[in-house]
């Protein structure tokens, strides 16, 4: 008889309604949106011990049960690398991730990614459920550096995972971008979707976009042709930062995605890859509950880019 894992789930409250299926894959990043749908479809997701429909919408207090049947591992090989780690103990690990380093395998990945330098370093992450992505609780894009949380048991994930879900975690990155704002505190509350026009693009004009709020503090002016932010994000949509960013007219320098209009500039400074970084990250321990804030430090291609704005001509 196959194994089963059941995840009990709550739904915080929510600013708006939200499909069963997208609330699930989001509590359960392991398992893709699709996969979600047939255990709904297999009245393997129930609310609150009723099965549903993958369209039913949930708001706040209801209960979630999710059965998910055991599947063989994909057989990822640990890989030996150097890892930053930041902190450590037997709940949790906190790493600063280098930029150029992708978090965990997808189907466009062929190279060794965190996941398998995790294995390495933590083989218990083995015995956890998601067999694809163990100890990942939340994402980095490729070339995105800085702080990264990471689970090594299956209860610490869950509990971690339910803090993210209810946007108790504080992000903050720091970034380098073309332009300066018009205030030193800015708020952007503006929803994120997949483009119309570009399918692996994210955009704010999207008629399927979801609620995403950033809030941006001007830390350095470069001459009036760049800045120095501190972006701190409330909710974890793809690409926030660097959608948010453009689309007020400051993007973020290197991003060859979302920056065309900074090309220019990032060339004369030497920006190769987006100039983004998670630079904070404050949680509460999943054991204790002790509030816990680490800070993983500028790495050194900022930093010289950095050193560029502040010589460019007036």
């Amino acid at each position: 008889m196959t194994a089963t894992t059941q995840h009990n789930l709550t739904v915080p409250l929510l600013e708006v309604p939200r499909r069963i299926d997208v609330f699930v894959a989001e509590m359960l990043p392991h398992l893709s949106r699709s996969h979600v749908t047939h255990l709904v479809h297999e009245d393997l997701v129930l609310v609150n011990g009723t099965p549903c429909r993958a369209a039913k919408r949930v708001s706040g207090g209801e209960t979630v049960l999710v059965s998910e049947p055991a599947v063989p591992p994909l057989g990822l090989e640990p890989v030996a690398m150097a890892l930053d780690i930041l902190y450590e103990d037997e709940c949790m690990a906190v790493l600063n991730k280098p930029a150029g380093l992708v978090v965990h395998p997808g189907a466009a990945t062929v190279e060794p990614t965190l996941v398998h330098g995790l294995l390495h370093c933590y083989p218990e992450l083995r015995q956890q459920t998601a067999h694809e992505r163990p100890g990942i609780v939340h994402r980095l894009d490729r070339e995105t550096s800085g702080c990264i949380v990471v689970a090594r048991s299956e209860a610490v994930r869950l509990q971690l995972l339910q803090q993210f879900a209810q946007r108790t975690v504080r992000k903050e990155y720091f970034a380098l971008t073309q332009g300066v704002p018009h205030t030193a505190l800015q708020r952007i509350e503006l929803p994120i979707g997949r483009s119309a026009s570009d399918r692996k693009k994210m955009s704010v004009t999207s008629s399927s976009g979801r609620h995403a709020l950033s809030e941006v503090q001007l830390l350095e002016t470069f001459h009036a042709r760049a800045a120095a932010l501190a972006v701190r994000i409330m909710t974890g949509r793809t690409h926030q930062i660097r959608v948010h960013l453009t689309h007020i007219g400051l993007p973020v320098l290197g991003d060859s995605t979302y920056g065309k209009a900074a090309r220019a500039l990032s060339a004369e400074v030497g920006a190769v890859r987006q100039m983004l970084h998670a630079q904070v990250l404050s949680l509460a321990h999943p054991r204790t509950g002790a509030p816990m804030t680490f800070t993983a430090p500028l790495p050194a291609d900022i930093c010289a880019v950095r050193v560029r704005l502040q010589a460019l001509p007036c």
